[in-house]
């Protein structure tokens, strides 16, 4: 799996999210289910970042999501277990 960011999404539609270990920032906020993609809309960032549910497996959507600072090296189709 993907390890230098981490995702953990809680029973109650909530999440944190941090795209790198070089940042200070953790995204948080809700998230949902729509289709095949896993929406999650973090408090105070205007981006919705997509994840696409692969079974027990999510890929980021780097196209459909907010563009990453450039230290933050997630690629698209990063997978995350």
């Amino acid at each position: 799996g993907y390890s230098s960011a981490a995702s953990d999404v809680y029973k109650r539609q909530q999440f944190q999210f941090s795209y790198s270990v070089l940042s200070s920032q953790i995204l948080c906020g809700a998230y949902e289910v729509q289709d095949d993609s896993l929406l999650l809309k973090a408090e105070g960032d205007s981006g919705i970042y997509v994840f696409r549910l692969n079974g027990e497996f999510l890929t980021f959507d780097a196209k459909a999501s907010p563009k990453l600072p450039g230290f933050a090296s997630i690629p698209d189709g990063a997978v995350f277990r």
